[in-house]
């Protein structure tokens, strides 16, 4: 979003389409989408690694793929899901929580929490490629689950309007609109008594906190869901997983952004502590059963000099 933010509120049209900072970022996924969709079509080959087939079933009538465990399976599901939840909530209100809390108008607040979303994602780049080459991602899936989610559980708590932080929010001049200066809108009522969230804790929770948190909870909850699955066929239960994110990051900004409309940002803040708070105590509670898929030992008989089967 900050890339665009040079072409201004107001932008320019070819034709019916209006291009401005707002719209041209839509059309840039949409054409990218698009060029991603050619370029897994014509560049990638699917192929299995790790699945018994029924091939190798019928040459060893030994090999049997149990049952995995549903409940862990489906707490791994929530993980994620919260974690799309979160991350798609902080995202979609960075800017009308901004513009409330610091006084930006809008184009400042899309640039500013346009350049800190970029840091956080970079801290999270970083994370990731600490996970996958550094002995970091040999620490077992379930205490980087447990610190990830904690990251997030801290973000929402330092966040949160403490009664001791300074306030009230500052109301839009009358004559004035978001374009021109920040603030609360007249219809905001809670602005009133709703307090201000300093500005350093804003910032290194957005770049630091959000950047460590999403790689430390999404990628290890997806991995282990992979291994309670086991080596078999996954197309169904993977759709499952990625299906919830979905939905939440479809359903979860719409109430969002109402709680946000009615109430000011506290219970935006209360109702993703409590969903993240679950989440962790579900991983703590399941956690011996949140383990890869056991594989039972290939039973060969074999015969002694008497004619008798050992197994």
């Amino acid at each position: 979003m900050a890339v665009f933010t040079p072409i201004g509120e107001v932008g320019f049209k070819i034709g019916p389409v209006v291009l401005n900072m707002y719209t041209v970022p839509a059309f840039f996924m949409v054409i990218l989408s698009i060029v991603c969709c050619f370029i897994v079509q014509l560049l990638f080959k699917e192929e299995y690694a790790g699945i018994i087939k029924e091939e190798d079933k019928k040459d060893d009538p030994n090999i049997v793929i149990p049952k995995f465990d549903v409940i862990p399976a489906l707490i791994c599901i929530y993980l994620w899901v919260v974690s799309c939840m979160v991350a798609t909530n902080i995202e979609v209100i960075s800017t009308p929580w901004s513009v409330v809390m610091y006084n930006w108008k809008d184009a400042d607040a899309v640039l500013y929490n346009g350049i800190f979303q970029t840091a956080s994602c970079l801290v999270s780049s970083g994370n990731s490629f600490l996970i996958g080459y550094t002995r970091i991602g040999q620490i077992e899936k379930r205490k980087q689950i447990i610190f990830g989610v904690t990251v997030f559980l801290l973000f929402h708590v330092f966040n949160y309007p403490w009664p001791f932080y300074s306030g009230p929010l500052d109301y839009i001049p009358e004559g004035k609109n978001p374009t021109e200066v920040g603030g609360c809108l007249p219809s905001y009522k809670w602005c009133e008594t709703t307090v201000r969230v300093p500005f350093p804790i804003y910032l290194i929770c957005f770049v630091f906190f959000f950047g460590v948190s999403f790689p430390f909870t999404g990628s290890p909850s997806a991995t282990l869901y992979s291994q309670i699955l086991g080596p078999r066929k996954q197309g169904m239960m993977q759709g499952i997983h990625s299906f919830g994110g979905s939905i939440a990051q479809f359903v979860a900004p719409i109430l969002t952004t109402y709680l946000f409309q009615i109430s000011g940002y506290k219970y935006v803040m209360v109702t993703q502590i409590c969903t993240l708070g679950l989440a962790l105590l579900l991983t703590v509670v399941f956690y011996k059963r949140l383990v890869p898929l056991k594989m039972p030992v290939p039973v060969k008989e074999t015969t002694n000099d008497d004619g008798f089967h050992k197994i």
